[in-house]
């Protein structure tokens, strides 16, 4: 959603095919991803977490905290154990990246619109000038995400 926002302000400003094109390939390595998630069932699925680690980190109540890095793979942030203190962990380390005031914020959830909503006001309360959105999942975010995730980009 933030390239094609941005995308969409370059074409109105006037801004020829290559200078589009040139922007936003320096706008995409600016962009931040982080991510959690409340299951691990896709995980276990793919092999990457053992049944038994993905079983006990779910019913501990146990969240990730987890960033895309610029080579495409995933990085864990942290490991945190209850929602209340991951959503605090998110508000700091998107806090520690950039200047949110200058920032676009899209939280996209999969049937957790009151995470994002939480989220949406601790931003708020942080960063009064932050610009916030909140949207849910579609296709293949929501079974990445799986039920209760969170993806936030800025």
């Amino acid at each position: 959603m933030l390239c094609i926002k941005k995308a969409k302000e370059l074409i109105e400003s006037g801004k020829n095919f290559a200078e589009v094109t040139a922007l936003m390939d320096e706008y995409v390595k600016n962009i931040y991803l982080l991510f959690t998630l409340s299951t691990y069932e896709n995980l276990v699925k793919a092999g990457r977490l053992s049944k038994f680690s993905g079983y006990i980190a779910t019913h501990l109540g146990i969240r990730t905290l987890a960033a895309a890095s610029p080579e495409g793979t995933i990085d864990i942030l942290q490991k945190i154990r209850g929602e209340k203190k991951v959503y605090k962990a998110i508000v700091t380390k998107m806090q520690e990246q950039v200047n949110l005031a200058e920032r676009r914020v899209y939280i996209h959830h999969c049937h957790n619109l009151d995470g994002a909503t939480k989220i949406k006001e601790l931003l708020l309360e942080a960063v009064p000038a932050c610009e916030v959105n909140i949207l849910p999942t579609r296709g293949l975010t929501s079974y990445y995400a799986e039920e209760g995730g969170l993806i936030i980009s800025f």
